[in-house]
């Protein structure tokens, strides 16, 4: 049975805690389970963030959407009001990112860009096409924290256990990152996986087997946290945990809490304490030594967080059992609760609370990031922003010079390199509203906050359903995610964006017998929309191919093999000619086979495709420093689009002399550094 026949739903067999309504058919079921697969897939593909594996998921997913146009009785069973708005917001999103390549000085930035918007879009579509069948949220929320648990205890297993599992040499050991490349998107993916464990184990309509594995599953993934070291990440999960308690309103999130938070708390007491694993090389014999007791304890600690969970079973089916609380009885709690805040509030101003919130403002502002490389434990206390309000600043600079519609996709780094105060390499704006507000404007940020609002709402809207714990685990999720998103790069995460989305799509789309069966749509609207979204796959096509042969062509280039870096190069040209890294290494390949005259043509051409780009100047002046022309405009130019750059800065003063022998001199001297770098690696 494929995935698009959707047969009526039938009942799975009774569990001690009750029944749950499951979709219908083992295909349905791979479908809920479809996010966790994504993400555990993503995970170790660096967490999606390189455009070739965004292309690879978007071409599933349009395939997926094709497939289910065309087959499916009625492929929009689950469409909505809610859907249309957040799904036509999203997609006019995707559409301004990718149209931005008109008005943009990077035009094939804004191709490789849209697709990663277009694939959020098309995730929130296909899982809100199908009407919501009562369990749906279960499989969804089980597949998603499984590939949570098993991603993060595999991390876990290189930092306690490196020789059983050793990460390659390119991969960054000081702070937790494999797989996903990024310790605070692992951290935020562990903090995801917490917050759904825990309505896991607190749903008494899941098995019991069930609960229990989901509360063993927890001490792992506290550790895991820990060992990324990032704050934003703890505290969105701690936000996330905080808001699970109050939105579930289950009796049974305390055996849940029982069971778990003491063997998690343990775990993360041990785990911090093993200061050899919090250095810049947790490699080292003491360090070994450290990882295996830590493993030993975060193992026994996942042992007995399960087996308690299991043995508390009872104490479920006894809370579910009492009496709800009479009207009274709710008043005076509501009245104990309004005190207990007052007197809360009362002393934290007593005690000079607002004067140390203010402090730790201004030290957020304005403190310099402490010196954590020889101990990361250092990091959890430090109240600085690490640079954030900096990248913010330039961010809100970007705005201030098109502020109806940006100046383009993924042109933050530009803008970064020409606006920044300190000599800081950054790519992303570390801030998913500020750097869209940069990027695409102020219509680019309304048709971003429009879906996320509308998926909030609605997943609020679930939490009256009887799956109503789960529902709550995943509104508090993407509520951790939307807080974290706002201070670091998530968006160019997908595998902690992805599954965002695809639970926006199922929390609005239209229950399963809500409203009357529309009818199937005829051949010609089938056959058109088909049409429509295979030729959406030209794009991603067109950018995995020319990654790929991109790729192919810089690793060449870095090896010294000039000629399989100029035919990958030139395959590139052919792919994707807007693209302009292709030409930046012909031209570095001309340099060093002689022809300089011909490099600067080279040079010229990437210019054009991105003008604001230092490094494709910087190239220029060396082409023509080679060819005995004059290098100092382009040098200069070089410069004022990235002021902090030591290579531009040298290259300034090294043509600094009017002689076209002290420019060869000087080309044959600054190349080679410029190609070993990696400022010419790619994204």
């Amino acid at each position: 049975m494929s995935v698009t026949e959707l047969p009526a739903a039938h009942t799975e067999t009774s569990t001690p805690s009750g029944a749950r309504r499951l979709p219908a058919g083992w295909d349905r079921v791979a479908f809920y389970l479809l996010p966790g697969v994504l993400a555990a897939y993503l995970a170790f593909s660096s967490g999606g963030f390189f455009p070739r594996t965004v292309a690879t998921i978007l071409l599933v997913c349009l395939q997926l959407m094709v497939l289910r146009i065309t087959l499916a009785e009625r492929p929009m069973e689950g469409f909505s009001r809610p859907l249309a708005v957040a799904g036509g917001c999203l997609g006019l999103f995707a559409l301004l990112t990718g149209a931005s390549a008109l008005w943009s000085h990077a035009p094939g930035r804004a191709a490789i860009e849209g697709d990663r918007a277009l694939l959020y879009a098309l995730a929130l579509v296909i899982f809100g096409s199908m009407a919501r069948r009562p369990g749906a949220v279960c499989w969804f929320v089980r597949g998603l924290a499984l590939a949570s648990a098993l991603v993060c205890v595999t991390s876990l297993t290189t930092r306690l256990l490196p020789r059983v599992w050793p990460t390659e040499p390119n991969v960054a050991n000081s702070r937790l990152s494999y797989p996903l490349s990024y310790w605070n998107a692992l951290g935020l993916f562990a903090a995801v996986g917490l917050i759904l464990c825990l309505s896991l184990s607190a749903d008494v309509r899941e098995r019991v087997s069930a609960r229990a594995i989901a509360a063993g599953a927890m001490p792992p993934l506290a550790a895991a946290l820990l060992f990324t070291f990032s704050r934003g990440a703890i505290v969105a999960g701690i936000l996330g945990f905080v808001l699970f308690l109050a939105t579930s309103r289950a009796r049974s999130v305390l055996p849940a809490l029982l069971a778990s938070v003491p063997a998690a708390a343990v775990a993360v007491v041990v785990s911090y304490h093993a200061d050899q694993l919090a250095s810049d090389n947790p490699t080292t014999l003491a360090a070994v030594n450290q990882g295996h007791r830590v493993a030993i304890v975060v193992v026994v600690c996942a042992l007995v967080s399960g087996v308690v969970r299991w043995r508390l079973a009872g104490l479920d089916r006894r809370l579910a059992a009492m009496r709800p609380p009479s009207g009274e009885s709710i008043r005076r709690m509501r009245a104990a609760a309004v005190t207990f805040a007052a007197v809360v509030v009362v002393g934290f101003v007593v005690v000079g609370g607002p004067a140390a919130v203010a402090r730790q403002y201004d030290l957020f502002l304005n403190a310099a990031p402490v010196n954590s490389s020889q101990d990361f434990r250092a990091r959890l206390t430090d109240p600085s922003s690490n640079g954030r309000t900096e990248h913010w600043r330039v961010a809100f600079k970007q705005f201030e010079r098109s502020r109806v519609h940006g100046e383009g996709a993924a042109t933050y780094r530009l803008a970064w390199e020409h606006d920044r105060r300190i000599p800081l390499a950054v790519t992303d704006g570390h801030g998913l509203y500020f750097e869209v507000l940069g990027e695409l404007g102020a219509v680019g940020l309304v048709l971003l906050l429009v879906p996320i609002l509308t998926i909030g709402d609605a997943l609020l809207t679930r939490l009256r359903e009887p799956d109503r714990v789960l529902w709550a685990g995943v509104l508090c999720a993407a509520v951790a995610w939307a807080v974290h998103a706002g201070v670091d790069w998530d968006w160019e995460m997908p595998v902690v964006t992805l599954w965002v989305f695809a639970a926006g799509g199922l929390a609005l789309a239209a229950p399963a017998g809500a409203k009357p069966p529309t009818p199937p749509p005829s051949r010609g609207v089938r056959v058109t929309v088909a049409l429509l979204l295979l030729l959406a796959a030209v794009t991603p096509v067109l950018v995995a191919r020319s990654e790929t042969s991109l790729r192919t062509s810089s690793a060449a280039l870095r090896q010294g093999q000039c000629p399989k870096a100029i035919a990958a190069a030139r395959t590139t040209i052919s792919t994707l000619a807007m693209r302009p890294e292709p030409y930046m290494i012909l031209g570095l390949c001309d340099i060093s086979q002689g022809f300089p005259l011909q490099a600067a043509e080279a040079m010229r051409e990437a210019i054009r495709r991105d003008p604001h780009d230092w490094k494709y100047h910087y190239s220029l002046a060396v082409a023509r420093a080679a060819a005995g022309a004059d290098p100092r405009a382009d040098a200069s130019a070089a410069l004022r689009l990235n002021p902090l750059e030591p290579l531009a800065q040298e290259a300034v003063t090294a043509y600094k002399k009017a002689s076209p022998r002290s420019w060869q001199r000087a080309a044959v001297t600054l190349l080679p550094g410029f190609v070993t770098s990696e400022i010419i690696s790619l994204p």
